[in-house]
Order: structure tokens, then C-alpha cells, then sequence
């Protein structure tokens, strides 16, 4: 029976790990409003982030790198406010 719960988990999580794995930049949407958690959930860790903080602003600038290019987002109060797409120059 453990072994089979085993199974599953690690099923599970390749599954998730793939999923993740198979966007690339270039196919994200991103609205104006959504929320930073859910860019973070469809594109994992970005490769770059800095935030700023001014009394209750808070800003940070995301980017994410892949063989596509580069995704760059603008979030303030962790609501993505602007996005911009820059293509490899392969």
C-alpha cells in the first residue's frame, strides 16, 4: 500500500514538474491585475527579481528566460501592472 502511495505522489509531481516545464514565455498572457502568485504558478521562480518599497508601495521588477526569450513584468502591491516580451535573437 505505501508503495503505491509512492507511486502516485511521484507520478504526480513529474506530471506537475513537465506542465511547468512545457510553457514557455512567449505563450503567457499576462493581464493587468494578476495577481504575482499566479504568474509565479505558471511560470515557476522567475531568473531575475527586485523589489522596491516606498511607504506602502511595494515594486518589483520579474523576469523570466527561456530558449524564446524574455518575459519581463512589472508588479506593484504583487499585482502585475505591466508585461513586455522580448524575442531571442537567434
Amino acid at each position: 500500500m505505501f508503495n503505491k502511495i509512492r507511486y502516485v505522489v511521484i507520478t504526480i509531481f513529474i506530471s506537475i514538474a513537465v506542465i511547468a516545464c512545457s510553457k514557455t514565455t512567449s505563450d503567457v498572457t499576462v493581464e493587468p491585475g494578476m495577481p504575482q502568485q499566479e504568474v509565479i504558478d505558471m511560470l515557476g521562480a522567475p531568473t531575475i527579481s527586485q523589489s522596491y518599497t516606498l511607504d506602502a508601495l511595494t515594486v518589483t521588477h520579474s523576469e523570466w528566460d527561456d530558449k524564446s526569450g524574455t518575459l519581463s513584468i512589472q508588479f506593484q502591491n504583487d499585482q502585475a501592472q505591466s508585461s513586455f516580451f522580448t524575442a531571442s535573437q537567434n
